[in-house]
């Protein structure tokens, strides 16, 4: 079957007012700037909510526009490219979808206020080994309590909101707490990527309110949903790619050694080569992936995505780093930023191997 890889006009514009927005308000030499805490602009977040980027894929009544996952991915590209260290995927693409697809009339009130910017929601949903479906959910609720801990969590320590995943006799449930309430301890895990990540711990009671969408279990829309941000990543990892290419490449031109730029070397030649292909095999993966949304086969090329991003996502940086030598792990050069980042891309929502084994079991 044939992939149509041309934008239509909707993600067109996605893609070119993303790229001149992220790139005037979010320039490298910012993220560079900024501490290890990570705390991300809330200025900036309520800038992109008045663009309506924050209500991307959420119902209408709440706020939100129609948003397909194609559309998603011509975003994420320019995510990717800049850097971008903004808690959407998890506040609009995660917890923002897993709550709209619980279908409860009472949670429009809190995808309202996601949409708005008024609300950021971080998702705990996984422990200490990580994970990228639901079987890796283990937490249990026992008589109303929630206690145990979740890894992992980007931007709780800036989120309003958390929402926990658990089991409940077998079922797969959601729990939407307040991150700063009694019971809810937050723990800052320093990392390679310098992102907000945290360890949550929660010991507390829950009421009916607090669980999304009633009694039933949601397996199959937080496996979807998870799949989607998988996706996502993918496709940051390819525009990070077309990044890593372009100021590889100009590198090579510049860089003189023996008298010649270096990249009249083959050897340079196939290292820019290299990054080429892989993000290029990333783009096709992720946009195919994105494509078969609602089709059976979804989750299989979600995973394929994924693992293809997880391989391109090291070797990208490290192809670079060959070609640059010392100075890219310079802390005022961008290269090391993209190698940092490639570390969260390869083990966000699974790691190559946890989805080479997926792809496994549903091929």
């Amino acid at each position: 079957m044939a992939i149509d890889l041309s934008f239509n006009d909707t993600q067109t514009m996605l893609r070119d007012s993303a790229r001149e927005f992220f790139g005037a308000k979010l320039p490298l030499t910012k993220l560079r700037e900024r501490t290890t805490k990570g705390d991300f602009s809330e200025a900036i977040w309520r800038e992109m909510a008045d663009l309506g980027w924050l209500g991307m894929g959420l119902p209408e009544a709440c706020g939100g526009f129609a948003c397909s996952l194609s559309d998603f991915y011509a975003f994420y590209l320019e995510m990717g490219r800049q850097l971008v260290d903004v808690p959407h995927l998890e506040s609009v693409v995660v917890a923002g979808g897993l709550i709209a697809a619980a279908g409860r009339d009472a949670d429009h009130a809190t995808l309202a206020a996601i949409a708005a910017g008024d609300t950021v929601v971080a998702p705990a949903l996984f422990e200490e080994n990580g994970g990228h479906c639901a079987d890796d959910v283990h937490l249990t609720i026992d008589g109303g309590r929630l206690r145990g801990r979740k890894m992992y969590v980007r931007f709780a320590g800036q989120a309003s909101h958390l929402l926990v995943a658990a089991r409940d006799g077998g079922r797969l449930a959601l729990f939407l707490v307040e991150a700063t309430q009694p019971g809810v301890t937050i723990t800052s895990l320093p990392n390679i990527a310098r992102t907000p990540l945290y360890r949550v711990d929660v010991d507390l009671l829950v009421g009916e309110l607090a669980r999304i969408g009633g009694g039933r279990d949601i397996t199959a829309e937080f496996n979807e949903v998870i799949a989607r941000a998988a996706i996502l990543l993918a496709a940051e990892v390819a525009g990070a790619g077309e990044r890593i290419l372009e100021f590889t490449v100009n590198y090579a031109k510049e860089r003189s050694q023996f008298g010649v730029p270096i990249g009249k070397y083959q050897a340079i030649q196939y290292l820019c080569t290299d990054i080429a292909l892989h993000y290029r095999h990333t783009s096709l993966f992720a946009l195919h992936a994105a494509s078969r949304e609602g089709e059976e086969d979804f989750l299989l090329r979600a995973s394929l995505a994924k693992a293809e991003a997880c391989r391109a996502a090291g070797a990208m940086t490290f192809a670079s780093h060959e070609v640059h030598a010392g100075i890219g792990f310079m802390e005022d050069y961008d290269l090391q930023l993209f190698t940092r980042r490639a570390k969260l891309w390869e083990n966000l929502y699974g790691d190559r191997r946890a989805h080479l084994e997926m792809i496994a079991r549903l091929a």
